[in-house]
């Protein structure tokens, strides 16, 4: 018997419900940091700013974007009462496909969260610049020519990635049973890779806009791949071994 989406969506309606504290703590960082870099409490700029875009890509991804949410997904996944675990699912497949829907919604509302303050903060700056008020912050905001379209796909490509880091962090979870060495693993891959071959970065900052549809098209790719291959470990997954799911 498969687990209907209705079932997977009020589960995870119910988790998020119950776990709202940690849910409105974790998502709120992100938004927090990104007030907190316009106002002005500094006396010099690191950066500077036209559009959503490069307000989004002015942040360190390895050290904002990627440890927020995969602690918050951890959060989320984490659980010790095994009685909600049988009561929920009868099949093994049913656990790693509310798992894999549960990182896409958190991931959408992770981003949702950050394009929606974004924009918020662009418009008042906006709104700033036309009265000639100016004043000194940490990400300064200089008047240019800002494009829609490209704030629309480079959220778009940070939601498929934290996807991609989602599901990464569950198939880790599925090999080792332990959800705080999982994560660590996931942060850990994110900052060599920034000190190695910088592919995240690469994707978010240069590649998006020269050949984004491409892009967009391969980490859907990934994606697919990696939720199989999650199905696969969770299949061949002791579950009586483990003390937790």
């Amino acid at each position: 018997m498969k687990m209907s989406y209705l079932s997977i969506f009020r589960y995870i309606s119910l988790d998020l419900l119950i776990k709202r504290r940690a849910v409105l703590s974790f998502i709120s960082i992100i938004p927090l940091i990104m007030v907190l870099s316009v106002l002005p409490i500094s006396a010099f700029s690191v950066a500077k700013w036209a559009s959503l875009r490069d307000l989004l890509a002015a942040f360190r991804f390895e050290f904002t974007y990627c440890p927020v949410f995969i602690l918050l997904v951890g959060a989320l996944l984490k659980t010790n009462h095994e009685w909600v675990i049988l009561r929920r699912y009868k099949q093994r497949e049913q656990i790693v496909l509310y798992k894999i829907w549960l990182v896409i919604i958190t991931a959408f509302l992770f981003v949702l969260s950050i394009s929606i303050i974004g924009y918020l903060i662009y418009l008042t700056m906006t709104r700033l610049t036309k009265i000639n008020i100016e004043y000194t912050s940490f990400l300064y905001y200089l008047p240019g020519q800002a494009d829609a379209l490209q704030s629309f796909l480079h959220l778009l490509i940070l939601f498929l990635i934290l996807c991609i880091l989602g599901i990464g962090l569950v198939i880790f979870y599925e090999l080792t049973g332990n959800y705080v060495l999982s994560a660590f693993a996931i942060i850990s891959i994110t900052v060599i890779d920034k000190n190695t071959i910088a592919a995240i970065p690469l994707v978010l900052n240069k590649l998006v806009i020269y050949i984004p549809i491409h892009i967009i098209a391969a980490l859907f790719i990934v994606f697919f791949i990696l939720a199989n291959l999650a199905g696969t470990l969770s299949k061949n997954k002791n579950f009586y071994r483990d003390t937790e799911v």
